[in-house]
């Protein structure tokens, strides 16, 4: 029997989280739903918390071998009945009107997607960036009407934190169903490219101001831990980089919005690289018992911080910046350079960092096109670069390559 919603929900070894996001799908305000909680094979107490609810006629548990998030909710999109879909990560949770508010609008208005603003709560461990804890509300503009796509889009590029993730909005189904949009299994940041997929083949939007979603951000969520792994990182620069090339093949969204697009993602994989370079300089500067030369593009608090954290094993810190009004000045003990000094003191061969995050994409592109990039960032305690770092170069070549060519 069909319903109105089907919520999807995947769920593997968040036994400590489960209940509160259950609790509140079981508390909606609204009855004419469906949770489909898909176990994909815990090892934990997390199946057995899923079976507690099966008393309730709204809930449907599906256990299935392990095939990570995306399998796990392709599984749900596979047995959802309901007119319309929505996605609920296991360790968040949800407001009682979550489902009644976006499905009332989505009724009304006949959309085909609706999204509602949410609050991030941290569980973060320091010196990790990420999205800002609080409230993440649309600007007034933007809500209170439908929403064409060529203006969702301009939305979609500057807010893509709210707009990229499954999760928060409401689809209608057959968006998925009928044009075969699926999650790519064994990726990561998998939501990049499926909700891209969904928006292409929609029309009519719709921003909801109401906090009606919790996101809980975790240090040992993958967004935090992405940037150590090399299949991570190579799967996040080609996810992006697919989503771009999306994005512009879309005829009807103007060429200011895809260039918004273009920054909108290289912000978000400078923020990856930004934090596996810290962790890489932290490793490095206790594990290293030698000294090395370091060069550190960006007088920016990051930088301050670098040269806080190589003092302690006595390395020589230079700082370079493009402001030439800064040439010569010192910085937190280590001298300013402008970048034609990396060729006339030799430089070249010293390792190289980027530690500003406006500017990220330029100042590569200097050291890429001035043949400094062998150097860029190998900051590990042991010579040669590591596979992360190897990800790291040729995904920002193809963001390079990308960026300037299109």
């Amino acid at each position: 029997m069909s319903v109105a919603v089907s919520v999807v929900v995947p769920i593997y070894n968040v036994e400590k989280y489960l209940t509160e996001c259950l609790e509140s799908l079981k508390s909606q305000d609204f009855d004419d739903y469906e949770v489909i909680m898909v176990n994909d094979d815990s090892t934990d107490g997390s199946r057995g918390i899923c079976e507690t609810y099966l008393e309730n006629k709204n809930f449907k548990l599906i256990n299935q071998e392990n095939r990570g998030l995306s399998g796990a909710r392709n599984t749900g999109i596979s047995h959802a009945t309901g007119k319309y879909l929505t996605f609920v990560d296991s360790d968040d949770y949800v407001m009682p009107d979550y489902c009644s508010s976006m499905y009332g609008l989505m009724e009304e208005h006949d959309l085909d997607v609706c999204a509602a603003a949410f609050r991030i709560v941290k569980e973060s461990q320091k010196g990790i960036f990420h999205l800002g804890e609080g409230e993440h509300l649309f600007n007034d503009e933007c809500v209170g009407r439908i929403l064409t796509k060529a203006e969702f889009f301009n939305i979609y590029v500057e807010k893509g934190g709210i707009l990229i993730a499954a999760w928060n909005k409401m689809f209608r189904t057959s968006i998925f169903k009928h044009n075969n949009i699926t999650f790519p299994e064994g990726w990561l940041y998998e939501d990049n490219i499926t909700t891209l997929e969904a928006y292409k083949h929609s029309n009519k939007f719709y921003l909801l101001n109401k906090i009606t979603y919790v996101y809980k951000q975790k240090s040992s969520s993958i967004t935090g831990n992405a940037c150590l792994k090399p299949k991570n990182v190579n799967h996040c620069f080609t996810q992006s980089i697919s989503a771009l090339r999306a994005l512009f093949e879309m005829s009807n969204i103007p060429d200011s919005c895809k260039e918004k697009g273009k920054t909108a993602f290289s912000d978000g994989l400078t923020l990856m690289f930004l934090n596996y370079q810290r962790e890489a300089v932290v490793s490095f500067a206790v594990a290293e018992e030698r000294t090395r030369n370091f060069v550190i593009f960006g007088a920016s608090p990051l930088c301050a911080e670098y040269i806080e954290i190589f003092k302690l094993n006595g390395n020589e810190v230079s700082v370079v910046d493009n402001d030439t009004n800064k040439t010569g000045m010192q910085f937190n003990g280590a001298q300013i350079l402008h970048f034609d000094d990396l060729h006339t003191r030799g430089i070249c061969n010293q390792t190289i960092l980027i530690a500003t995050f406006r500017f990220f994409l330029p100042i590569y592109r200097q050291l890429f096109e001035n043949g400094f990039v062998n150097s860029f960032a190998d900051v590990m305690p042991y010579e040669g670069k590591t596979a992360v770092e190897k990800e790291y170069i040729i995904g920002f070549k193809k963001l390079y390559d990308f960026w300037y060519s299109s």
